[in-house]
C-alpha cells in the first residue's frame, strides 16, 4: 500500500528552503537531501529525489573525455514537481514505482506523470500522443524539461493515461508462455535464414527481414494466446496496427508492462524496446526506437522550465 502524503506545515517549508540554500548548487550531499526529504515525511519529493539521486551516480563523468548528462540537481526536486503540476495542472498524489530511467507518480486526474532520462522513450511517447490504440496507454504528451540558467536537461517528463490493475498470474503466465514460444520461433527461423536465403544479403536487409519474422511470430502467438484468454485480443490488434504503421516496432513483454486499465481491457503500460536474444537480434539492431530518438531533435520537443 502505498503511505500517504504529508505536507510540511508553513514553517517547515520556510526551513526546508533555509536549508537547500546553504547546500552548494554543483556539489549537493546525496545524503543529507534525502535524509532531510525523509524528515519530513514526504513521500512523493523522497523518491522523487531518491530516484534522481541514483541516476546522478549512474552519469558522473568517468573522464574528462566522457561526454556529461545534464541533469537537474538534488536541490531542485520541490521545484521540479511543483513545475510538473502546474504545467499539467494536476497534484501529484502517489508514487508508482521507477525503473533504470523513470519514476511514475499517479496525479489527481488519474493520469501518470513519467520523469525519464530516456530519449527513445520520450521520441516513441511523443510519436505516439494523443492517438487512442488498441492495447496501449495514451500519451497526452511530452516535454523536456529545462532551466532558464542551465539549459535543456537531458530528462524528458512523458504524461499518460493510467491503468491502476496489475495482471493477475494466470494471465501473467500465459503471456510468459506467449513470448517464449516467439522468441524461440523467431530465433529459430532467423538462423535458418542467415544460412541459406539472407546469406548474401546487405547487414540492413537482414535487419529489416529479422524484424518481419519478429513481428508475424509475436503477432502469431498472441493470437493463439488471445483463444485461451480473450483479454488479450486488444494486444493482438496493438501489434497488428505496429507492425503496419510503426515500422515493425515490438514492445517489452515483460509481466510489468501489462496491465488493467479502467474499462478491465488488458493494455500495455510501456512501448519500449524488447531485448531480443540470438542472431540479428541486438536491440539496435532490431528495432525503430534508436531511429526516433536519433530523430528527436527534429520534434521540436516543447521545454518545461523547472525554474
Amino acid at each position: 500500500m502505498v503511505p500517504s502524503i504529508s505536507i510540511p506545515s508553513r514553517g517547515d517549508i520556510k526551513k526546508y528552503r533555509a536549508f537547500f540554500s546553504r547546500i552548494n548548487a554543483v556539489v549537493v550531499s546525496r545524503a543529507s537531501v534525502m535524509q532531510y526529504l525523509l524528515e519530513y515525511n514526504n513521500y512523493v519529493q523522497a523518491k522523487a529525489g531518491q530516484w534522481l539521486a541514483n541516476l546522478i551516480d549512474v552519469h558522473q563523468p568517468e573522464g574528462p573525455q566522457q561526454q556529461r548528462t545534464v541533469l537537474p540537481q538534488l536541490d531542485s526536486v520541490e521545484a521540479l514537481l511543483h513545475a510538473i503540476e502546474r504545467k499539467l495542472q494536476v497534484q501529484i498524489k502517489d508514487y508508482v514505482g521507477a525503473g533504470d530511467h523513470a519514476a511514475a507518480f499517479v496525479t489527481d486526474r488519474g493520469t501518470v506523470v513519467k520523469i525519464s532520462d530516456d530519449d527513445q522513450e520520450a521520441a516513441l511517447w511523443h510519436k505516439l500522443r494523443r492517438q487512442k490504440l488498441p492495447g496501449l496507454i495514451q500519451s497526452y504528451g511530452v516535454w523536456r524539461l529545462a532551466s532558464r540558467r542551465v539549459g535543456s536537461y537531458d530528462v524528458y517528463l512523458i504524461h499518460v493515461e493510467y491503468a491502476p490493475e496489475p495482471i493477475d498470474s494466470g494471465l501473467a503466465a500465459l503471456i510468459d508462455d506467449i513470448t517464449e514460444l516467439a522468441t524461440r520461433r523467431t530465433s529459430r527461423e532467423n538462423r535458418k535464414n542467415l544460412q541459406t536465403k539472407w546469406l548474401t544479403w546487405s547487414r540492413s536487409q537482414q535487419e529489416q527481414a529479422a524484424r518481419n519474422v519478429a513481428a508475424h511470430h509475436y503477432i502469431e502467438a498472441f493470437k493463439h494466446g488471445a483463444r485461451e484468454d480473450h483479454r488479450l485480443l486488444p494486444i493482438v490488434r496493438f501489434l497488428i496496427v505496429l507492425f503496419h504503421e510503426y515500422g515493425t516496432h515490438l514492445p517489452d513483454f515483460q509481466e510489468g508492462n501489462f496491465r488493467i486499465d479502467k474499462n478491465g481491457n488488458v493494455v500495455i503500460v510501456d512501448p519500449s524496446v524488447p531485448i531480443f536474444r540470438g542472431p540479428v537480434a541486438s536491440p539496435p539492431e532490431f528495432v525503430f526506437e534508436n531511429r526516433l530518438a536519433s530523430a528527436l531533435n527534429s520534434y521540436n520537443l516543447p521545454r518545461l522550465f523547472i525554474d
